[in-house]
């Protein structure tokens, strides 16, 4: 929800019951109570509460519980539950008390839709001081099973999650995921082919190489070497269009919610053919 609708100019006085009753309608059963209290300037968790129940508004019911979503989906074993995994270890927010967030630009934020549609949450919209377009949800029960189940530890910035266990195409979607989060994949100068970039924090260094070494294994191909480049960071370049022309049709062949702006960079066949493109 857009905060700078309601501005703290009109919500005092006699602008609290025509204007934050229409927010407390709105958004009652789905924010906590702190963040209702930062789109509510002026109003302390006491009176939004009291406030509420005279309109008869309820707040931790089931019915609520289900309508603000739940991370669930995300223990599937399926294709598109390990793309969003390996999407949210590169670019989501995870923190102990259950809390997900996932925030990207504003030319992503059908990315977002997506999501908040994968985990049924209607707790969506800009953020970062209009920056950057979000999702949010609390889920106590569900993320430490995630947190378990995909080995992450905290920081995760700093330290990568153990993935020796998955493969296939559990593997490749997770892969696929991380690309779009954290991976670029870039044009050549004076080529028709691209090469895929990843430029993490140090400490990836492992976890990119584990990702290198079990995605050239699929192909039979000598994997591709991690490394800390000058600045301190881990640098993977894969540059073999075989093996991205690979990434590509799988993301397509597993039906995931790709960002067709990186991935339909990838040249097709005659296209490679044409640019004299080494495969």
């Amino acid at each position: 929800m857009d905060k700078s609708l309601y501005s703290k100019k009109s919500l005092h006085g006699s602008g609290w019951f025509e204007i934050s009753d229409k927010v407390l309608r709105r958004c009652y059963g789905t924010l906590s109570i702190k963040e209702l209290e930062e789109i509510l300037p002026g109003r302390t968790g006491r009176a939004i509460k009291a406030r509420a129940r005279r309109l008869g508004l309820s707040h931790h019911t089931e019915e609520n519980s289900k309508k603000k979503g739940s991370l669930l989906p995300l223990l599937d074993i399926t294709p598109e539950a390990y793309y969003w995994m390996g999407f949210i270890m590169a670019d989501g927010h995870l923190r102990n008390n259950g809390v997900l967030k996932l925030t990207l630009s504003y030319k992503d934020e059908d990315q977002v839709r997506k999501f908040a549609n994968f985990i049924n949450c209607p707790n969506i919209g800009c953020c970062c001081e209009g920056m950057g377009f979000g999702v949010k949800l609390m889920d106590k029960y569900n993320l430490p099973k995630i947190i378990d189940k995909f080995r992450i530890k905290f920081p995760k910035t700093t330290n990568p999650s153990d993935i020796s266990w998955m493969e296939g195409d559990l593997f490749l979607s997770f892969f696929i995921g991380y690309v779009d989060g954290d991976g670029c994949i870039s044009k050549r100068l004076r080529s028709a082919g691209c090469c895929l970039i990843f430029r993490v924090h140090s400490g990836w260094l492992p976890a990119l190489q584990e990702m290198s070494n079990k995605l050239h294994k699929l192909l039979n191909l000598p994997p591709r070497i991690a490394k800390i480049n000058k600045s301190g960071y881990a640098d993977l370049t894969i540059g073999k269009q075989l093996v991205l022309v690979f990434l590509r049709d799988a993301a397509r062949r597993l039906n995931l919610p790709y960002l067709s702006r990186k991935w339909d960079k990838i040249p097709n066949e005659e296209e490679i053919r044409k640019g004299g493109v080494r495969v």
